[in-house]
């Protein structure tokens, strides 16, 4: 969900060239709203009373829509047919067969640069980390590398991930990750700062048509096997079949992931809770189907780099499980303001559900603690600590220290990665 954006007032921390407001602009090659551009959407309308904003994307579509009508600039530089080789499982034999399409993405980028007068670039995506990085190199920008990823084999082709490690220690000149999670996976000579996405406060609406209310569980997101849609429908089968308990699964398949989300369906009719188990698709509105649960559930089988619709959740004042690695194990404490249980296993999933739904004092308890913790991730709060990264690289011209950089990973690629 993309949140509303009020105006904010003038920040003393803003970025500035030569007694103006300095321009940044922001990379990515995908204008679907996934996790990445979801937290670009909701933090780069904060960021224009402190400085000028462009963002540039490889293509149109709801990402692009969201931001023109906050006032955004944004520019269409057409990437689709230039990286259609260009894959993260595909590893350096994709980069090989990309390498025409990344040529002219990056001397696309490298014109526009100079010509709007851009202080300073920030990529977004793993396509745009390679065409922007290498187009802010050749006209000497600083460069930061927004991580919205967990940098390793379990999410990426082994080549590929090794080669972004390498990459994220060498090319920018600053590596912001979205949570400790995320940092964890990078070089030990990387420069790398954590500033979390911004999660605007979720307005709870009207409920969504159809859902009646005994207990409802829900996850919210993009569907795919590693969000564990099929671990959390088995956990809910075991805890509730044939009760008055609900679940609702809210989101759709991005990339390739339709014959899963076939699965899936499949999956409920075959553990006999079909009639339990409500599949919304896509929901522009995630308020209206925050106020319609009890319980959010994050079912995550691999760590998940953030989590958003956990601060969501805790936003809306549900009652949060989630599994207990990436980012929501970051922000949650439980029995505090959550539940966590080991990430992947059904068994224990089934045994935190059953749990939060018979007692309604801890459902409660926990649902009134969240809050407070995502207040800290409200775009006012999160808005200063990005604009000192900016300032930060400010400056830091030239691709001799690109030179600098390689040296010292090349020595720390002698030691063992941090854990």
């Amino acid at each position: 969900m993309v949140g509303s954006m009020p105006v904010r007032p003038h920040s003393p921390t803003a970025v500035r060239r030569r007694g103006s407001k300095g321009k940044i602009a922001f990379l990515t090659h995908s204008a679907k709203l996934s996790g990445a551009e979801i937290a670009l959407a909701n933090i780069v309308p904060w960021l224009t009373n402190d400085v000028d904003v462009v963002v540039m994307l490889g293509e149109d579509g709801p990402l692009a829509d969201a931001l023109r009508v906050r006032g955004v600039d944004v520019i269409i530089v057409d990437s689709l047919r230039a990286l259609s080789q260009l894959r993260r499982e595909g590893g350096f034999v994709s980069v090989l067969q990309s390498s025409s399409g990344i040529v002219r993405m990056v001397w696309r980028h490298a014109v526009l640069f100079r010509r709007l007068r851009v202080d300073v670039v920030e990529t977004g995506s793993m396509k745009s980390h390679v065409y922007g990085g290498i187009a802010a190199i050749l006209v000497g920008r600083p460069l930061i590398l927004r991580l919205h990823d967990r940098v390793d084999e379990r999410y990426f082709a082994r080549v590929f991930a090794r080669t972004m490690r390498f990459w994220c220690a060498v090319v920018p000149d600053l590596v912001v990750a979205n949570s400790q999670s995320s940092a964890s996976t990078l070089l030990p000579s990387t420069r790398v700062r954590v500033v979390p996405p911004a999660v605007p406060a979720v307005g709870v609406g009207q409920r969504v048509d159809g859902i009646d209310h005994d207990l409802h569980f829900g996850c919210i997101g993009r569907i795919a096997p590693w969000k564990g849609q099929a671990e959390l429908i088995e956990a809910f089968a075991g805890a509730f079949r044939g009760g008055g308990e609900r679940l609702v699964i809210c989101g759709a398949p991005l990339f390739g992931e339709d014959a899963y989300f076939e699965s899936i369906k499949l999956l409920a009719v075959e553990l006999g809770v079909a009639d339990q188990v409500q599949f919304l698709g896509f929901v522009q509105d995630v308020g209206s189907v925050l106020g319609s649960l009890d319980v959010l559930v994050h079912s995550s089988i691999l760590p998940e780099p953030f989590g958003q619709v956990v601060i969501e959740g805790m936003s809306a004042g549900l009652a949060v499980v989630a599994a207990d690695s990436g980012g929501p194990a970051e922000n949650i404490e439980h029995g505090v303001n959550g539940l966590l249980y080991a990430t992947g296993n059904v068994e224990e999933l089934r045994r935190c559900l059953e749990l939060v739904a018979s007692a309604d004092d801890l459902r409660t308890r926990i649902g009134a603690a969240g809050p407070l913790q995502a207040a800290r991730f409200q775009p006012e709060a999160v808005v200063p600590t990005l604009l000192d990264c900016y300032r930060l690289v400010q400056g830091t011209r030239g691709s001799l220290r690109v030179l600098r950089r390689l040296s010292r990973t090349l020595i720390a690629s002698f030691r063992p990665l941090r854990r």
